[in-house]
């Protein structure tokens, strides 16, 4: 172990009782993040499987993200069992609702184990993985030195690095630098974020020698390869008819936050001296707050109906959508998309699971994690970016009154998508490289 390793480790070392306390605070709310703490050390009882595909997504975002990579991989491969990792209850939690007729045959699941040397060995001595493909950008210096060590072959994708992140890490370019080096290929989500990784790679003479090219490529962003259901729109028109109100116009505030919610009923109060009969969607992006929302709605002196009550909203003008993973049934219900994250310093949510069911899509101005698509969102008149609650109110009633415009900018959105597609089968390609050779030795 080289010197800058071991100074991390002893960090965080130090540093773990500290994340153990803030487990058990946010146990409190959300008792899941008490349990199967051992598997964050390492300590992996449940699962039998040996030689899998590993694929690490580490919460709800990243791993719906990559369910059609994985669905795609299980195709490809059906021979090798798939073990996905994440490291939230909410995470978890969807892997095994969408994977639930796999889970223990085709599907393993367990949580990806801190980056402590003892906890990564017995982690990969107990999975044994033949690939480790990780998404999005997780950079963990001392489990990627013990897939190497193993020689894993260890790949990230959908990789993404934003100037802030690049910054960050530069901090620290020996130690990003060690680690990336055991990574076989990262598949970057487009060319800004393939040079940030050339840059964090091979700058401050780090990894001298090593071949650019084979290092990272811009494979693109597997969001745009979501294809959606028409069943799944169909419960949307059915789930609107039977419980929002056939008819009724409706607002989806998707993946909100604190300190958004009050913006948004803010708006919410602007539109209706337009549009009485508006209904408002509120999707809390945490289920530790869907009450606290509630609460909040019904002291602004709104009547609420929650989905977990089961019960109509047909006359009632706010509903709080206080279920998991049925995001796409919301918006297939909705006229409008407006996709939280935005309007407070978060960075934003992913807004082509709107556009791909057909609904117009609003987002605040705070989008850094999905900088690139909301420009080129702009640009193509596919979506609005807005600064506060008067231009998202201002925006939204431009789409419920103008059914062209409505029209319009879900042609420009779904052309957005087409034009983008085909990262998932480029990801394939690269991994393809080691998995058929794997095969063939």
């Amino acid at each position: 172990m080289s010197l800058r390793r071991l100074a991390y480790t002893i960090v965080i070392y130090l540093l773990t009782p500290i994340v153990l306390l803030r487990l058990l605070w946010r146990s409190i709310k959300s008792p899941q993040y008490r349990q199967r703490i051992a598997e964050r050390f390492g300590y992996i009882n449940d699962i039998s499987v040996e030689g899998p595909i590993w694929i690490h997504a580490v919460s709800v975002g990243e791993f719906i993200a990559a369910v059609p990579l994985i669905k795609k991989v299980m195709q490809q491969y059906p021979e090798h069992k798939i073990l996905i990792t994440t490291t939230t209850p909410t995470g978890s939690a969807r892997v095994k609702d969408i994977f639930a007729n796999q889970i223990g045959h085709q599907v393993e699941h367990c949580y990806l184990p801190y980056d402590l040397p003892g906890s990564v060995s017995r982690f990969l001595n107990k999975t044994k993985p033949c690939l480790a493909l990780i998404m999005e950008t997780e950079i963990w210096p001392n489990l990627f030195a013990a897939v190497n060590k193993k020689n894993i072959p260890l790949y990230i994708a959908n990789a993404r690095l934003s100037k802030k992140s690049m910054l960050g890490y530069q901090k620290f370019p020996a130690l990003v630098g060690e680690a990336l080096a055991n990574v076989d290929h990262i598949c970057a989500r487009d060319d800004s974020d393939c040079e940030r990784f050339q840059t964090l790679i091979f700058d401050e003479g780090v990894n001298e020698g090593a071949d650019e090219v084979s290092k990272v490529s811009a494979t693109g962003n597997i969001k745009f390869d979501i294809k959606i259901d028409e069943a799944q729109i169909e419960a949307g028109r059915e789930f609107k008819n039977k419980v929002l109100g056939k008819g009724r116009k409706v607002l989806v505030a998707a993946s909100t936050h604190a300190g958004e919610d009050e913006k948004v009923l803010n708006a919410f109060n602007m539109l209706l001296k337009e549009y009485p009969d508006l209904q408002l969607l509120i999707v809390p992006r945490h289920p530790e707050r869907f009450a606290t929302v509630a609460e909040l709605c019904e002291g602004e002196g709104f009547e609420v109906v929650t989905r977990s009550s089961g019960m109509s909203a047909k006359e009632v003008p706010v509903y709080i959508g206080d279920s998991m993973g049925e995001m796409l049934l919301y918006f297939a219900a909705s006229d409008v998309a407006f996709i939280g994250g935005s309007l407070v310093p978060v960075g934003g949510h992913n807004m082509l699971e709107a556009m791909a069911i057909g609904v117009p899509v609003i987002s605040g101005a705070h989008v850094h994690n999905f900088q690139d698509i909301a420009e080129n969102m702009v640009a193509r008149t596919a979506g609005f970016l807005v600064d506060d609650e008067n231009e998202l109110a201002k925006k939204a009633a431009e789409l419920l009154g103008s059914k062209e415009l409505a029209q319009r900018m879900v042609a420009n959105a779904k052309q957005f998508l087409e034009d983008n597609r085909g990262a998932i089968d480029a990801i394939i390609g690269r991994i393809a490289l080691s998995l058929d050779k794997d095969q063939k030795g």
